[in-house]
């Protein structure tokens, strides 16, 4: 007997107080039960993307799709009395997983999405053993069994992570932007003054070319993430003698109408602004449209489109592709710039008394996995310029070959 594959979409929605997220539905439109009690409940008390929610409403689709194609379950009904604890469901259900995480090819095992879609799944069981997330309440017996089923969890997870290796690669963030590629974007997309003290832009259109130049000047000077910079409004930059910018997060702002929402994942910090910026942001509040300021709008975000609407995502991206095209530097990205403000930051902190906690501060990581990594990085780097040192000093007639000068 065949089951017909259960179908199940993640869609945003923006539920009270203007909090813009995603959930789980069946074909019918239904949101399923037991992923938006987990949403609720659980991660809305804590700051998490709605890019992260997304990801994790599609892994639970594959727990869901498991139990109905599988062992003819509707998980939301068989909740109410049951959970998933029996080893023999976990080890069919870790399998269908497997199934349907492999490379385009289908020829091995893509381990890095499978562990994050078992460590959601795993997650979402665990909290489905609380009766009082399903609706009800637990003696005290109950309350053992559940505790014992949820070290089980726990151990079986564990296990399971164990025997999965990921190949990790090399660091994405390698290879931040040379002092050349610097020189060449600047060169295509900065400002110049004719002879009547005019500024022109060569690049871009007239009323955006000062915006995405000062896009691009918040990625150099302050290594702003670009969800960051989108988010930006008006009065994140206080009036003072010393102005400075404020990174923070405006969670669930009604005025932010764009359908997908520059992802939040920032520590909230303040930021003072290089001389280059900040008359470049005056320039940009106070030069009409037609020059290439701020469009007039009532929406309260900096960045606008010629709209006058929040500037996007894939508007962002555009830029970053234009500029490209522009410059003849092919790996510039919005991050790498941001990855390049991070390399010389370091260098320059690495050595002084607190300066890795400045960076971390300065840069908005919530953990130290960030600073392991240009650490790692500076490491290796300093390692090889004192490994050429002992080379030529070891060998000092080698040094030069003139008949390959």
């Amino acid at each position: 007997m065949s089951v017909d594959r259960l179908k199940l979409h993640v869609i945003p929605i923006t539920i009270p107080e203007n909090f813009y997220t995603y959930i789980l539905i069946n074909e019918g439109g239904e949101p399923l039960i037991y992923p938006t009690r987990w949403l609720m409940r659980k991660r809305l008390n804590h700051p998490v993307s709605a890019g992260t929610i997304q990801m994790e409403m599609y892994h639970l689709s594959f727990l869901y799709r498991w139990a109905y194609e599988k062992h003819w379950i509707h998980l939301d009904q068989y909740f109410i009395q049951n959970d998933i604890a029996d080893t023999q469901m976990l080890d069919s259900l870790v399998d269908y997983v497997r199934t349907h995480t492999h490379h385009k090819d289908r020829s091995r095992l893509n381990a890095q999405p499978f562990r994050a879609r078992m460590t959601t799944i795993f997650q979402f069981l665990n909290f489905c053993l609380y009766r009082a997330h399903r609706g009800g309440e637990l003696n005290a017996h109950e309350q053992a069994i559940m505790m014992r089923k949820s070290d089980r969890y726990r151990e079986y997870h564990e296990e399971l992570l164990a025997h999965i290796r990921v190949n990790k690669g090399k660091w994405k963030g390698r290879s931040p932007l040379t002092d050349e590629e610097i020189i060449k974007i600047r060169d295509a997309i900065a400002p110049r003054q004719n002879e009547h003290g005019e500024w022109i832009f060569n690049a871009f259109s007239k009323r955006t070319a000062l915006r995405n130049w000062l896009f691009f000047l918040m990625g150099q000077y302050l290594g702003l993430r670009r969800g960051e910079i989108l988010n930006i409004k008006r009065t994140d930059i206080p009036n003072g003698p010393m102005p400075r910018l404020r990174i923070v997060e405006h969670l669930g702002d009604p005025a932010d109408t764009r359908m997908r929402k520059p992802a939040l994942k920032t520590s909230e910090r303040v930021l003072p602004l290089q001389r280059e910026l900040r008359n470049t942001l005056k320039a940009y509040l106070t030069f009409t449209p037609q020059k290439g300021g701020r469009p007039q709008s009532p929406s309260p975000y900096l960045f606008l489109t010629e709209d006058g609407a929040p500037m996007s995502i894939s508007t962002a991206y555009k830029v970053s592709q234009k500029i490209r095209l522009l410059s003849d530097v092919e790996t510039f990205t919005w991050h790498k710039l941001r990855h390049t403000w991070a390399t010389r930051v370091y260098k320059l902190l690495c050595d002084q008394e607190g300066g890795e906690r400045m960076l971390k501060q300065m840069a908005g990581w919530r953990t130290d996995t960030m600073l392991e990594h240009y650490a790692e990085e500076a490491i290796t780097e300093r390692a090889n310029a004192h490994l050429v040192e002992y080379i030529d000093a070891i060998f000092p007639e080698h040094q030069s070959t003139e008949a390959f000068s």
